[in-house]
């Protein structure tokens, strides 16, 4: 995949092991939003997982906005035709100027042409950003998951959403 533009001086572009750095600092502006028990304590373990990750096939986007990386969107694929969200974070800098939708509506346009069909995300409950966004984006509520994750050693639930992307 070549570079996707969203906006003017915002681009979507596959990320590299380049951009791991910007990224990790980007997730714990936001840990609430990002991180459980099972996510790596060190810029070398989220490196390891990220690889091991793009090994079994998932994929992840960088948001670049004036030339910085400004947020990742990450997708893991099912089947050929469903997959999911895994991992959608933008900075601090840039949130509030519709980049998160704009740079998501490509990517789902992307996995279209693809030939993906449906799309599901799961997100903490209490993070009310994504939920919007997802919302705006069409997504709809298909379950709560009860203690689906631990997060500061708490049983914590996931909303999961989806949106069936046209055929």
């Amino acid at each position: 995949m070549g570079v996707l533009s969203v906006l003017p001086n915002v681009t979507l572009r596959e990320a590299t092991e380049a951009d791991l750095p910007a990224l990790w600092a980007m997730i714990h502006e936001h840990p609430e939003a990002h991180l459980d028990d099972t996510a790596g304590t060190t810029l070398e373990a989220f490196a390891d997982e990220m690889a091991s990750r793009l090994a079994r096939g998932e994929r992840l986007w960088s948001v670049v906005v004036d030339g910085q990386m400004a947020g990742a969107i990450g997708y893991a694929p099912i089947t050929a035709r469903v997959g999911m969200l895994h991992g959608v974070c933008i900075a601090r800098r840039v949130s509030g100027r519709g980049i998160a939708d704009r740079a998501l509506r490509d990517v789902l346009e992307q996995l279209q042409a693809e030939g993906v069909q449906k799309v599901s995300a799961s997100y903490f409950v209490d993070n009310r950003h994504i939920r919007a966004c997802l919302k705006r984006l069409g997504f709809v509520d298909e379950g709560l998951l009860h203690e689906r994750a631990i997060r500061g050693g708490v049983p914590v639930a996931l909303w999961l959403v989806a949106r069936m992307l046209k055929g």
